[in-house]
């Protein structure tokens, strides 16, 4: 009886965690790319073809995404949309993927940045409404999810309200933020398969 409401909660996380990072060219897509490749060749190695095939599909459908929208070209930028709906089911997808090879517990590890992105919604919105209960405006970073907060400046902020982390103050190009996601997904990745490999 602990499985069903783990697995629903696997597949909330996921699949929100998906539709948040979906706020820069190239992010969602990127990100989801990294986690679909990991989980196609999961599927060879337990000789599951169809799922495999399934998997790679699913990384096929998101390569339009990096040709038309990543780093937002002049000619080509935002010709093609992943939305609400793409969002949540590239999320869904990932999610049944680690519940049907019973690897949940690699989604922390895997979607390490999933994680970081959700929670610093959570404890922004957290510590947001503590402080408006005591009539203080605050918030612990400049804006969430995360990836925002590198790319919003101090005086993007509303007059008043005192921020915890200001850090750093120097402001990144979405391009740059989605390649070090991208490269911290990928190492997330390979400690993943390094992982499994120990056992």
């Amino acid at each position: 009886w602990i499985g069903m409401p783990f697995t629903v909660l696997l597949v909330v996380f996921v699949t929100n965690a998906i539709n948040l990072i979906d706020g820069i060219d190239g992010l969602a897509s990127g990100l989801s790319s990294v986690a679909l490749l990991v989980f196609g060749f999961l599927f060879m190695q337990k000789e599951l073809w169809t799922y495999s095939m399934l998997a790679f599909a699913t990384f096929g459908v998101l390569v339009p995404f990096f040709y038309y929208n990543v780093f937002g070209s002049a000619e080509r930028a935002r010709k093609i949309f992943m939305g609400d709906t793409g969002s949540l089911t590239i999320g869904g997808i990932i999610a049944v993927y680690a519940i049907i090879i019973h690897k949940e517990l690699l989604i922390p590890i895997l979607c390490g940045i999933f994680l970081v992105e959700n929670l610093s919604v959570i404890l922004q919105r957290v510590y947001y409404k503590a402080g408006k209960r005591k009539g203080v405006k605050q918030r612990l970073f400049k804006r969430t999810p995360i990836h925002d907060h590198f790319r919003t400046g101090m005086n993007l902020i509303e007059p008043g309200c005192k921020v915890v982390f200001t850090q750093p103050t120097q402001l990144f190009h979405e391009s740059k933020i989605t390649v070090r996601f991208w490269i911290v997904t990928i190492v997330l990745a390979a400690i993943t398969i390094i992982t499994l490999k120990i056992r």
